[in-house]
């Protein structure tokens, strides 16, 4: 009994449902190149991945770029609550999911789901990375000067007095900043 045929984009790849057993549960014959068919017995789905991403203090993060591969891959950004969703994923199926945005890291750094043979949430905790600027003032003789203001300036400011040895650190800058 033909139940219906999607299309996927590029190289002419697809899948089509069918009740191949009779058991009326849907079963997946998926062609994913000129040599390669996979056939998927009793799939129930489509299945759906999401989550929230939110930081160190449980304040959603949004705009952060997440990724789905097992497939062809799928990129979206979380909302401002910092969730996002793949959805109308086929069961049977491994898929990876991996968040990524500028100066912060993420814990798990991407969760893999084997086998998908039911919605499931993938969570992430991104913690702001934290920047150090340091160095040495010396004079043409290359020794280090004491008692040089050093000014930061930007979205962070502040200043310092390099050290007797000429250094100065600014510490624990938020990235971004």
């Amino acid at each position: 009994t033909f139940q219906k045929s999607l299309n996927f984009l590029g190289g002419g790849n697809f899948a089509t449902v069918l009740d191949l057993n009779g058991d009326t549960k849907p079963d997946v014959i998926s062609a994913q190149g000129l040599n390669s068919v996979a056939v998927f017995i009793n799939q129930t789905g489509p299945h759906n991945i999401s989550g929230t991403v939110r930081d160190n203090n449980n304040v959603p993060l949004s705009d952060v770029r997440v990724v789905l591969t097992g497939g062809t891959p799928v990129i979206i950004n979380t909302d401002a609550t910092g969730t996002f969703a793949f959805n109308d994923l086929t069961a049977g199926q491994t898929y990876t999911v991996t968040p990524s945005k500028t100066n912060f890291t993420f814990a798990p750094l991407n969760q893999t789901f084997n086998n998908l043979t039911s919605n499931v949430i993938a969570n992430f905790t991104g913690t702001l990375n934290h920047y150090s600027i340091s160095g040495t003032v010396r004079d043409i003789a290359g020794v280090g000067m004491a008692g040089v203001t050093m000014t930061l300036s930007g979205s962070m400011s502040g200043t310092m007095i390099t050290g007797n040895d000429g250094s100065y650190a600014f510490t624990n800058l938020p990235g971004g900043g």
